[in-house]
C-alpha cells in the first residue's frame, strides 16, 4: 500500500474526500456492500474533526479545504503558511493525533477509490465477470499512488509519440566517481553498485505488488518503463556541477521526455560507498530504512544552478543546487514531484542539506537541523519531534 504523507504536497490526502460517495451497486453484491459499510464507518470517523482541529488556518482555509486541497493549492500558499497550518494541527491534535488523522484521510481516499471502481462496474453481476476482472474478483483495488497518477496523465501522449505502453520515464545518472575506470576489483565494484541501485530504486514499487489489495491494471505497464539512464564517460570523472549541467544540456534534446527533468542524478564516490558498503538489503521490505541518515543515496543536481530569485529573497536559502536523495524514493517520491512541476525546486529542497561532494560546490548554508538525505516532502520523525518540542517550549501568547 502506498505510504501516506500528511498535509504535504505529495500527501495521500491531496485527493481524499470526506464526503460520503454515492454508491450505485446492487445490495446483493457482497463486495459492494462491504465497501459501503467501510465508507460509512470511515465517514463517521471524521465527524470528530472540525475547524477547531487546528489553532491556525491560512486566510480562506478551513478543515474542509485542507482535506480537499490539491498540490497546486498548497504550492500557491505564501511562504511559511503551510508550515504554520501543520504546526496548528499538531498544536491541537498532538503528534499522535496528527498521525491518526493522516491514516483516516488515507482510508477515505482508498474508500472513495473503491466506490468509484464499484460504481463503474455496478451493472456487472458476479456471473458475468470475465478475463482479468475474474482474476481480481474479491479483491478491492488500491488507490493509485502519486507517481502512477502522474504517469497516467502523460501516458496517452507518450504512447503515441514514443510507442508502446512501456515508454521510458525516470532520470539520467552521471558517473562522476573514478571506480568505473579501475581494474579488477574496482571495476567489479562499479557493476555491483549499479545492480544494487537498480534493485533498491524498485523497492518502492513493491508497496503495490505486496499489497493485499488488487493493483491497478496499468501498474506493471508503468513500472516496466521506469529507467535510470546511466552516462558513463571517462571525461566526466571528477566533473563539477557546471560541467555536468553543460553535458546534460547537450543531451536533453535527444532524451525521451519522461527522462528530461529539471534535475539529474550523479554517482559520486561517496554515493557508491553508501550503497556497496552499506548494510542495506536490496530484498528488504520497502520502508525498512526510511529516514535513516545512513541510507543509500544518489546526488541530485539542479539542471539550472540559478534559483531565479533576487538576492536577499526569503526563499533563496531553501534552494539546494546539489543534494542527496535516498535511492529508495527516487522513483515513487522524487520523479512525480519534479516531472509535474507542482512546486519550484527550492521548496522541494527546503528541508534538506546542500551537498558539497561535487568539485567546486560550496553549500550556501550549513544547517545541522536539516535532513542529511531527501526522502520526501513529509518531515522525518526526528524533525516532527523537534517541532513539537519547540511548540511545547515556546512562551504562551496572552
Amino acid at each position: 500500500m502506498p505510504r501516506p504523507n500528511f498535509a504535504l504536497p505529495e500527501s495521500a490526502s491531496s485527493s481524499a474526500s470526506i464526503s460520503q460517495p454515492r454508491v450505485n451497486v446492487a445490495d446483493s453484491n457482497p463486495a459492494s456492500s462491504a465497501a459501503s459499510a467501510n465508507t460509512r464507518t470511515s465517514t463517521a470517523s471524521m465527524e470528530e474533526y472540525s475547524d477547531a482541529s487546528s489553532s491556525y488556518w491560512p486566510p480562506g482555509w478551513d478543515f474542509s479545504r485542507f482535506c480537499h486541497a490539491t498540490d497546486a493549492d498548497r504550492a500557491a500558499l505564501p511562504a511559511g503558511e503551510l508550515e504554520k497550518m501543520q504546526a496548528g494541527l499538531r498544536d491541537v491534535l498532538g503528534e499522535e493525533g496528527v498521525a491518526v488523522l493522516a491514516r483516516r484521510l488515507f482510508r477515505e481516499e482508498q474508500n472513495s477509490h473503491v466506490h468509484a471502481s464499484h460504481a463503474k462496474t455496478g451493472t456487472e453481476t458476479e456471473g458475468h465477470v470475465k478475463g482479468g476482472e475474474e482474476k481480481r474478483k474479491g479483491k478491492t483495488e488500491m488507490a493509485p499512488p502519486n507517481w502512477l497518477r502522474r504517469w497516467r496523465k502523460r501516458s496517452a501522449r507518450q504512447q503515441s509519440v514514443e510507442g508502446g505502453k512501456n515508454w521510458p520515464w525516470g532520470f539520467v545518472v552521471f558517473c562522476v566517481g573514478n571506480m568505473k575506470y579501475g581494474d579488477g576489483e574496482v571495476a567489479a565494484r562499479w557493476e555491483t553498485y549499479k545492480t544494487q541501485v537498480e534493485k533498491l530504486v524498485r523497492l518502492s514499487f513493491q508497496h503495490g505488488e505486496n499489497s493485499s489489495l488488487a493493483i491497478p491494471e496499468d501498474y506493471h505497464d508503468a513500472t516496466a518503463g521506469f529507467e535510470l539512464r546511466w552516462v558513463e564517460e571517462e571525461s566526466l570523472v571528477g566533473a563539477d556541477a557546471t560541467m555536468l549541467r553543460r553535458r546534460y544540456a547537450e543531451m536533453r534534446d535527444g532524451l525521451p521526455s519522461g527522462l528530461t527533468q529539471d534535475i539529474f542524478l550523479c554517482a559520486s564516490n561517496e554515493a557508491v560507498a553508501s550503497v556497496v558498503d552499506s548494510q542495506a538489503d536490496v530484498h528488504s521490505t520497502p520502508g525498512d530504512t526510511r529516514f535513516s541518515p545512513d541510507a543509500p543515496f544518489l546526488l541530485a543536481v539542479a539542471a539550472d544552478g540559478d534559483p531565479g530569485l533576487e538576492e536577499g529573497h526569503e526563499e533563496i536559502d531553501w534552494f539546494k543546487p546539489v543534494f542527496r536523495v535516498a535511492v529508495e524514493t527516487v522513483a515513487d517520491e522524487l520523479w512525480w514531484l519534479i516531472d509535474s512541476q507542482a512546486m519550484p525546486l527550492r521548496r522541494i529542497t527546503r528541508f534538506v542539506q546542500a551537498s558539497g561532494e561535487l568539485a567546486g560546490e560550496v553549500p550556501r548554508t550549513e544547517d545541522a537541523e536539516l535532513e542529511r538525505i531527501w526522502w520526501s516532502m513529509a518531515p522525518s520523525p526526528a524533525r516532527l519531534r523537534e517541532r513539537r518540542k519547540a511548540l511545547t517550549n515556546s512562551p504562551t501568547t496572552p
